[in-house]
């Protein structure tokens, strides 16, 4: 019996336009999640889960003994057919790095599919667990809110390539625990002691409040010093030139 599937070369989707995310080293989880649902609604996902074994290539003879010879088995041929579109859409979800370390003649889906998960599964978790202990040691010590909070933002957005979404909870407790301990006293107390807990949007909006506050008040200071240091200049200049006088 032939294999059906209403998949055919031409109605094939453009993979580039249905998968934003190419498998790398590091993103396996979400290539997974992306490419999974382009093969089910083709109906070629039994090719690569191994629900879909390959049929003899060539027919049994009258004796129930396969022959050898030109009489192919047309379910062999189909199969063949199928099981290369379903190689062709997880190539083409594929980096350029990532294809260049499988390519290999006589591949089929599943044999590919395996392999990918066999060499990148582990590496994505590996990337996972070295970005999120770079999270936690992300700490405000110099720069500004900004520049902190961005390089937070960054190693979220990494974290979210990678399959393993960062919670926002967990992303302002990051904030709070590593933020400059002049914001600790300013901001950080406040919010822990509201009743309902602080959103990301809102404790930003606070700390580059406070930053601005902070800065504003370190020019004034500066300023003020400034006019003290030119009023004792002047003061001292007087004072010389009142001596030399009465020299």
């Amino acid at each position: 019996m032939a294999i059906s599937s209403s998949s055919t070369a031409c109605d094939l989707p453009n993979v580039s336009h249905v998968n934003s995310v190419k498998l790398d080293c590091n993103n396996y989880p979400v290539w997974l999640a992306q490419i999974v649902p382009v093969l089910k609604s083709h109906k070629l996902m039994s090719f690569v889960d191994g629900s879909s074994p390959c049929p003899p290539q060539f027919l049994p003879d009258d004796d129930d003994r396969i022959k050898t010879d030109d009489t192919v088995n047309p379910d062999f041929e189909d199969w063949v057919q199928k099981d290369q579109l379903a190689l062709s859409l997880i190539d083409s979800s594929l980096s350029a790095y990532v294809l260049g370390c499988i390519a290999q003649q006589d591949r089929t889906a599943r044999k590919t599919w395996l392999t990918l998960e066999e060499r990148f599964a582990s590496a994505s978790q590996t990337h996972v667990s070295r970005l999120r202990r770079d999270l936690r040691r992300t700490t405000h010590v110099d720069g500004s809110i900004a520049e902190f909070l961005s390089r937070v933002n960054a190693i979220a957005r990494e974290l979210a390539l990678a399959g393993s979404p960062v919670p926002e909870t967990e992303i302002v407790d990051v904030i709070m625990e590593n933020v400059d301990s002049y914001y600790k006293d300013e901001v950080i107390r406040s919010a822990r002691s509201r009743h309902e807990p602080i959103t990301y949007r809102n404790l930003e909006a606070l700390l580059l409040a406070a930053e601005a506050s902070y800065e504003s008040c370190r020019k004034k200071t500066r300023a003020a010093a400034a006019g003290v240091i030119v009023t004792i200049l002047l003061v001292g200049f007087c004072i010389l030139e009142v001596k030399s006088g009465a020299a």
